[in-house]
């Protein structure tokens, strides 16, 4: 560590780097994206938290309003519901935090690399940290609000892992602290990901043959079994066991005996795990991360360098694969770090050994512009859409809507568009899921909700509510760029009930 900062050409690079990074996302921090349903309902359990001391949410169709909030990341929740005790809460102190995660975790990579001197080159290494924050997988996970950006430091915590060399039997103590501890913490911050953790120790086993390897993964399922039962405890002990299970099972029957799709999971078919790695993006994750550890390991351990053919192919099957799953509609952006990290490590790898080995200089050429590409498609891209629309993605206007029309007393039914100022000024509010299990659904006093609201919504009668304002902005058709949707323009209307 101290040699990583002490070098001042990579402090001084990285601090400038980091500085006008968080510039760009201040000035789009409430602009992209246009507040969406998976940011307001990972929100609003540790909002509740804050504001009122419970760990309740009602944004949850699985879980009801009034029952302890028994989701797949409690740890998100409580790290949040922290953040909030020092900055307070608003649209801006929630989105920072995800910025904040990505940061750290930036860093984190860079120095593993530095420390296991995968990359040598300080250019190429500064230039993977730019590439990390700008890429598009990993600026998809910070400007989606979701706590997939604390599995991005848990990431970067088994990364660091592999990177340490093992030379004799007390360099393996601290491995195993952090296995442990990382495995612990898996499934409170990111229980999707145990089983992608858990098979890539297996595969190391198979790759490398050694024994160490499924002695480190114990460790890691230790802990992991460890933090699995802490949190059924946790859910156990607070009465809300049997809905964090319907909570990570999104398609099973719910309370309300309504089913939500008919594409039922079953957790017993293999079949189904066959689907959900064939299908899905768990393959391609499965394969990068074993790619990536396989090249690890030559350089750290083995002390040899990875082929230039062997990167390549890696690099095609990176582009390749994901764009066309994305093609076909099978790939889904949320977990496309889990591709996008990996990718840009051995595309950084790639570059570095192309330098030291004297390669061709067209093809350090093509291999830097394929970076640039990985770079600029990214946030770069988001960015400059969100100026290009920048009235239509300005949340003041919201916010004065639902200030203007909302009291103190109300008890509101809102669209997710109206969380923020609705959380503060209302009484109370509600969401769309689980209307018939709200029993203040006859207390509503004020709807902020879409035009079409009542066509969807039987258990409102319109004949009840006269409409006295509207934001009359029209929504865009569903385009996208490299998966960012153009603004989901902010349409909202205000009725309240007649008495």
């Amino acid at each position: 560590m101290k040699s990583f900062i002490e070098n001042k050409y990579i402090f001084i690079s990285l601090f400038v780097v980091s500085v006008l990074w968080i510039i760009f996302n201040l000035i789009i921090l409430t602009r992209s994206p246009t507040v969406w349903m998976d940011e307001v309902a990972y929100s609003d359990p540790a909002v509740n938290l804050y504001l009122f001391g419970n760990f309740f949410s009602s944004a949850w169709r699985s879980i009801p309003p009034d029952k302890f909030w028994s989701g797949n990341v409690p740890g998100y929740q409580f790290l949040l519901y922290l953040w909030f005790s020092f900055t307070g809460f608003s649209l801006e102190t929630t989105r920072l935090f995800p910025l904040i995660i990505t940061l750290f975790s930036g860093l984190f990579f860079t120095y593993s690399l530095n420390e296991a001197k995968l990359i040598k080159s300080k250019v190429i290494l500064v230039g993977f940290f730019i590439t990390f924050l700008y890429s598009g997988s990993v600026s998809y996970a910070y400007k989606q609000v979701r706590p997939d950006i604390i599995c991005i430091l848990l990431l970067a915590l088994l990364f660091r892992v592999m990177t340490l060399k093992v030379n004799n039997s007390n360099d393996i103590p601290p491995q195993k602290k952090i296995l442990f501890i990382a495995g612990c913490i898996t499934p409170l911050f990111g229980l999707q990901f145990l089983p992608f953790f858990t098979l890539l120790f297996l595969c190391n086993y198979f790759l490398f043959g050694k024994v160490k390897d499924i002695y480190f993964g114990l460790f890691y399922i230790t802990g992991a079994l460890v933090g699995l039962f802490l949190l059924v405890v946790l859910y156990y002990a607070n009465g809300s066991l049997e809905y964090f299970i319907a909570s990570i099972t999104p398609h099973v029957k719910i309370l309300n005996s309504q089913v939500i799709s008919e594409d039922i999971f079953n957790i017993n078919s293999p079949s189904s795990w066959l689907e959900l790695f064939s299908k899905d993006i768990g393959s391609i994750i499965l394969l990068s991360m074993i790619l990536t550890v396989y090249t690890i390991r030559k350089y750290t351990y083995q002390h040899v360098a990875v082929e230039k053919k062997l990167l390549t192919a890696a690099l095609l099957v990176f582009i390749f694969i994901p764009f066309g799953m994305a093609g076909l509609g099978m790939y889904r952006p949320y977990y496309t770090f889990m591709v996008g990290i990996p990718l840009i490590i051995i595309a950084a790898i790639y570059i570095d050994l192309l330098i030291l080995t004297s390669a061709p200089h067209k093809l350090i050429r093509l291999a830097s512009l394929f970076f640039l590409i990985i770079l600029l498609t990214g946030f770069p891209a988001r960015f400059i859409l969100s100026i290009n629309e920048w009235e239509e993605r300005d949340y003041s206007i919201v916010t004065r809507f639902v200030l203007k029309n909302v009291n103190e007393t109300d008890i509101a039914f809102i669209n997710w568009q109206a969380y923020y100022p609705a959380k503060i000024k209302a009484k109370k509010i509600l969401f769309h899921y689980d209307i018939s299990n709200h029993s203040d659904i006859s207390k509503v006093s004020v709807l902020i909700v879409e035009k079409d609201f009542f066509k969807k919504n039987s258990a409102f009668n319109e004949s009840q509510w006269i409409e006295i304002d509207s934001l009359g902005l029209l929504r865009p058709q569903n385009k996208k760029y490299y998966f960012i949707s153009v603004a989901n323009k902010y349409e909202l209307t205000a009725y309240r009930r007649r008495f």
